[in-house]
């Protein structure tokens, strides 16, 4: 395979603002042929989803809104309130923060779908956020706009592009892989690129953009 073709095609998709499942097959053929384990790993993350247990990319924590409908004493079943960030302490950064571990495929269709995305709150959270309320939590979820997706699809095309562009400018086309001296500049611009802004989601504390995440 020709790499300098296929660069050139992905490049040109990029800039024609082809859907993100023709850039990521792209991507994956560029993977394939660089033999870079770093880089086929987050393509193929981002074309089939993360793990719950991968290192997640800050670009896909975003923050949300919470509703929540809440059963109060001689009133009734009260919905869609809008749970106050502020109240939770250091359990109130993941509450208003959407870990999205979809496929990017899937995040580019939600984004131009109607419907809000909503992902539910874990059932162990109520408690906790019952003793800030008039009442009892019957549900609570996280909810974002599609218009917030966007963002995701902005910055990965952004990584795509400064990377297809740098291999262009360090390396000459038509370079030996094999050799080591390229495959370690092909190392050095991927994790430059892809991975300086990847968080643990196990547990304990995680830094994402200054905040402390639990």
């Amino acid at each position: 395979m020709d790499l300098k073709i296929i660069l050139e095609s992905a490049i040109t998709s990029l800039s024609n603002n082809c859907s993100i499942e023709t850039i990521m097959l792209q991507a994956q053929t560029i993977a394939h042929i660089l033999k870079d384990e770093t880089f086929k790993s987050w393509v193929n993350c981002e074309q089939n989803g993360y793990n719950v247990d991968d290192k997640l990319p800050s670009y896909r924590i975003i923050s949300c809104q919470v509703k929540v409908d809440v059963q109060q004493p001689y009133v009734g079943v009260v919905k869609d309130y809008s749970y106050p960030p502020g109240m939770l302490d250091k359990y109130d950064d993941r509450l208003f923060h959407m870990y999205l571990y979809n496929s990017i495929a899937e995040i580019e269709r939600h984004s131009v779908s109607e419907g809000m995305l909503i992902h539910e709150v874990i059932a162990s959270m109520y408690s906790k956020m019952n003793d800030h309320i008039n009442g009892m939590i019957l549900n609570a979820r996280q909810i974002v706009s599609p218009a917030n997706l966007t963002s995701i699809l902005t910055i990965v095309k952004s990584k795509l592009l400064s990377f297809f562009l740098q291999l262009n400018d360090e390396l000459d086309i038509n370079i030996d892989l094999t050799k080591l001296e390229n495959k370690k500049t092909v190392s050095k611009i991927i994790n430059q690129t892809f991975y300086a802004g990847v968080v643990s989601t196990g547990n304990g504390n995680i830094d994402v953009n200054n905040s402390n995440i639990i």
